[in-house]
């Protein structure tokens, strides 16, 4: 938990020290950022700071923990991986994947589906599949693979939203007790086996000579 709330803290003085250098003001409601997720729950914002101190009161509202980043995420108006494939005009597929621990995981796609030749993209720790689009069309890898023709899978772990798992006791503050081994042994395989299952499908719809295995 206390890890938990300093990375949290930690991104939040970033971000505000980044806007006052740049004078930029907080993301509004502006007609470029509508379109995005719905909120999965109700907001808390924080309480103002009172008068005459209470400063330690105000920061722990600000770091109170709660059962998912998905509100927070949303409210600043966060773009996702397949935010940025739609706004360049790419097909976008997206892709739910459960793991053989029960978490739920989803991917974005950039299909092919005639295509024999796949590539999946897996980013590293504390990022996102944004990390292979948000370059831009002419700069990132993922746009540069569909490009030259490949079937594009762009994975996720479970440190990402939905953040959601089959069991119900797995919710809140439980759903977060995993270790970095189970991000590539469960994580990883659960999406190659899942590619492999709808290319295997969707080649052999279309007559093209795949043996299955």
């Amino acid at each position: 938990l206390r890890c938990e709330l300093a990375v949290t803290a930690t991104f939040d003085a970033a971000r505000w020290v980044a806007r006052w250098m740049a004078r930029v003001p907080p993301p509004d409601d502006s007609p470029a950022m509508h379109g995005l997720a719905a909120l999965e729950g109700p907001l808390h914002r924080p309480a103002e700071e009172p008068e005459g101190g209470g400063s330690s009161t105000y920061r722990s509202q600000r770091l109170r923990r709660s059962a998912s980043f998905s509100a927070y995420e949303t409210l600043h108006r966060v773009w996702t991986a397949k935010d940025v494939i739609q706004s360049a005009g790419y097909p976008m597929e997206p892709h739910i994947v459960t793991t053989s621990d029960g978490y739920i995981m989803q991917m974005e796609r950039i299909p092919r589906r005639e295509a024999r030749d796949v590539v999946f993209f897996m980013h590293g720790i504390l990022d996102t599949s944004m990390g292979w689009v948000c370059n831009g069309v002419t700069g990132s890898n993922a746009f540069a693979a569909y490009d030259a023709g490949f079937d594009v899978w762009l994975g996720n772990s479970r440190a990402n939203p939905p953040r959601l798992h089959m069991m119900p006791s797995k919710q809140g503050a439980a759903y977060w007790h995993y270790n970095i081994n189970q991000l590539g042994m469960e994580d990883v395989a659960a999406q190659i086996d899942h590619i492999h299952i709808i290319k295997t499908t969707e080649l052999t719809a279309s007559s093209i000579g795949v043996d299955g295995r």
